[in-house]
């Protein structure tokens, strides 16, 4: 934060720790942060003073993070004085428009989209009136209002059956199943809206699987063999298996669409929008398809990223993976040409065609392949794009500047990035797999670049299987550090209650974990079933000791940390003694 950030940078604001991540107050200062959150009353401030007295930290030290932060606090002070005000209405409307341009068609088989509105419609899905619109956690708002997709067609006066379909709070019924199938009516369109619910990811957690909830999964399935006139609208913030991809017509990943989202959904649904969004990532078949799948979360203390720079779509191309949806598809209900490319210099210059008969937006992506061969790098990698609006058979031309930052790769020898001599592949496309343009740029890099062959006989190399803890090491210099399997004489307070859960000490806390979260959040009993208390339980329990006594705001002090520690430690005389402060 010292040596780059500030110096190397010139980076002259305030350094904020994320939540809870701070665990040491005068350490974290000497290094250069300045605002721990949440605050944590007067928990460190003694340490601070003793650390001060002991000479580990300088007033002066002290004085530079206190100036930053009021330096801060005056630059603010205009903007917080004024009185702002703003329009709700029009504020809902810029929502809508900006989940119009979020939304993803990623199937849409035979054009069945979009549909007829005078055609009768069935909308199966609890998710479909109880909208899932945002994440939760810190990322979590109230907004004023929310507009489901069946509210959606409510104000548009489209006629519609709704049947539950599942229940959000039971993954596994499928109770609802047999009377939203019983429903289905010859030549009827059929909107089925499942998803992701809160518990299954927010934040403070990691999913366990790539998998939507049992019983969304078995709805899909059992309307696709009653009719072939289907959608699926997809509620998620993250990839999901669809193992009835190959069964149903038409997909449409709505993702977490904010406030007005039903109205989009609604919008491109009849098509009075024209889908334009493009995956931000790659959809795989199956989790095990990912190159970290065998170690990612398993790893309690630390993370190796065994894949190196072969993450997300990087691995997935260069491996010539089948997946289900590539990095930066997106579908529209009319056809782009592209054309005539011009290279000058690390100028970009082609044309886009609407050669449908709707007015259309395109999302061009410009992909640069290193095949110097001067280190391991991915077959390409996305360095511009540019969206486009096009109405039916205009044409653009468009022109994309490229920087040399884009040729450049990390050496780690030379500990900083180069360009290499040799040629770059341009390829400019709709999406990762679907190039259309492609050329040729050649550089004039750095003379005599260092050779790191270490790589070689890796598989960074070819990579067959997944990456093993020797390749790691044979690029890593610092090797894996074994971590040892958490037990009774082993938990410190970067434990977390999980970790203990199998010793006595760690079922009771499990307990009064929740009696204590109960009275920190304001919960009731009645709210020991919401998704919010579930997801903030989860998070209680993952989450390291000390970080939990940092953002408990008093109600887990140090000495009962301490002596929870103890306690699954099995020193119970200890263990009692420090839980109860003595």
């Amino acid at each position: 934060m010292t040596d780059v950030l500030r110096k190397e940078w010139g980076f002259q604001g305030v350094v904020v720790s994320d939540w809870g991540a701070g665990h040491e107050h005068w350490e974290d200062l000497k290094a250069g942060m300045d605002l721990e959150m949440p605050g944590n009353g007067q928990h460190y401030l003694q340490r601070v003073v003793d650390a001060v007295a002991d000479g580990k930290i300088t007033v002066e030290e002290i004085d530079r993070t206190a100036t930053r932060i009021l330096t801060l606090i005056e630059k603010a002070k205009p903007v917080l004085n004024d009185r702002w005000t703003y329009d709700l209405q029009k504020h809902h409307q810029i929502a809508r428009k900006v989940a119009h341009q979020s939304i993803v068609l990623l199937k849409n088989k035979g054009k069945f989209l979009p549909l007829k509105k005078e055609k009768e419609i069935l909308v199966l899905g609890e998710l479909a009136k109880q909208a899932r619109i945002q994440g939760g956690g810190s990322s979590h708002i109230e907004p004023h209002r929310v507009d489901s997709l069946c509210d959606a067609l409510d104000q548009a006066n489209i006629v519609y059956e709704y049947r539950q379909g599942y229940d959000l709070h039971n993954a596994k019924s499928t109770f609802h199943i047999p009377e939203a199938i019983h429903a289905i009516q010859e030549n009827q369109n059929v909107i089925v809206v499942v998803g992701l619910r809160d518990e299954d990811e927010n934040e403070g957690f990691d999913r366990k699987s790539l998998g939507l909830p049992y019983a969304h999964n078995k709805l899909v399935e059992e309307v696709a063999k009653k009719t072939k006139n289907l959608v699926v609208v997809l509620a998620g913030g993250s990839p999901v298996e669809m193992p009835w991809v190959d069964q149903v017509t038409s997909i449409l990943n709505g993702y977490l669409p904010g406030e007005a989202g039903g109205l989009a959904l609604r919008d491109l649904l009849f098509g009075d929008v024209n889908p334009s969004g493009k995956l931000a990532e790659t959809y795989p078949r199956a989790l095990s398809q990912v190159p970290c799948s065998d170690t990612y979360g398993k790893e309690r203390k630390q993370v190796h990223y065994r894949e190196s720079v072969f993450v997300g779509y990087r691995y997935f191309d260069s491996a010539k993976v089948d997946v289900l949806f590539p990095f930066g598809h997106g579908l529209s209900y009319t056809t782009f040409e592209y054309s005539a490319l011009e290279i000058l210099g690390n100028t970009l210059r082609f044309n886009v065609r609407n050669s449908g008969v709707r007015k259309g937006s395109e999302i061009v992506q410009v992909y640069v392949g290193n095949v110097t061969k001067a280190h391991y790098f991915a077959a390409k990698e996305l360095k511009a794009f540019e969206k486009i609006h096009l109405a039916p058979r205009q044409e653009k031309t468009v022109e994309i500047e490229l920087y040399e930052r884009d040729f450049m790769f990390y050496h780690p020898k030379l500990k900083r990035f180069v360009v290499a001599s040799g040629e770059y592949e341009i390829l400019i496309g709709a999406s990762r797999q679907d190039i259309r343009l492609t050329g040729i740029i050649s550089k004039e890099g750095e003379a005599d670049l260092p050779k790191d062959s270490s790589w070689e006989s890796t598989w960074y190399a070819h990579l067959k299987g997944k990456p093993s803890d020797e390749d790691f090491k044979a690029i890593y210099d610092r090797g894996i550090q074994n971590e040892e399997s958490a037990g009774k004489g082993k938990f410190t307070i970067d434990s977390t209650l999980e970790d203990m859960g199998h010793t006595l000490v760690g079922k009771m806390m499990k307990q009064v974990s929740k009696g204590m979260l109960m009275k920190a959040g304001g919960f009731t009993k009645e709210d020991r079933r919401s998704n919010e208390f579930k997801m903030m339980f989860q998070f209680v329990m993952t989450t390291p000791l000390r970080t939990t006594m940092l953002m408990s705001q008093g109600q887990l002090t140090q000495s009962m940390a301490n002596g929870i520690v103890e306690l699954a430690n099995g020193k119970y005389l200890n263990g009692v003694r420090r839980f109860l402060g003595r």
